[in-house]
């Protein structure tokens, strides 16, 4: 802390120093549900692994490093998951075409601005939501029905 002392009143400031591991890192994508190509919602729930390659471009494109990676991978999630149908998200998510394609997306989201290098991405939950009608009527007291759609 420096100090110093002017006409009208005593100034101090801090120089703040953050520290920031450059290991490798691992997050755990929050469940996102999502809507197919062909209108099916989608649950899935993804990780990312990193690591920062570039220390001085990471401090100054952001105030929360970790915070930019997650929102930069639940972007390329909910993007990928938008590009695909259900039938090929799935024979996607089966094969394992589909982290690949993830990473080199987060990657070219990651890389050059960030300087983080991404190591691994993918999905490791997939479901398919089974849609449900509330069938008016029945007292205040009571649940209302649910009969699935067809």
């Amino acid at each position: 802390t420096r100090c110093s002392r002017d006409w009208s009143s005593d100034v101090c400031s801090s120089d703040l120093v953050e520290i920031h591991s450059v290991a490798e890192q691992t997050i755990k994508l929050e469940p996102q549900s999502l809507i197919t190509q062909d209108a099916v919602t989608i649950t899935v729930r993804g990780v990312i692994v990193y690591e920062y390659e570039d220390l001085e471009k990471m401090a100054v494109t952001t105030v929360d490093p970790d915070d930019s990676v997650r929102d930069k991978a639940l972007m390329v999630v909910a993007t990928t998951v938008a590009q695909h149908t259900k039938d090929t998200l799935l024979a996607a998510f089966r094969g394992e075409t589909l982290d690949e394609d993830m990473r080199r997306k987060a990657q070219l989201l990651l890389g050059r601005k960030y300087g983080v290098r991404v190591i691994r991405m993918g999905l490791v939950e997939l479901t398919t939501a089974r849609p449900y009608r509330l069938i008016a009527g029945g007292s205040n007291d009571t649940a209302l029905p649910m009969v699935p759609m067809v």
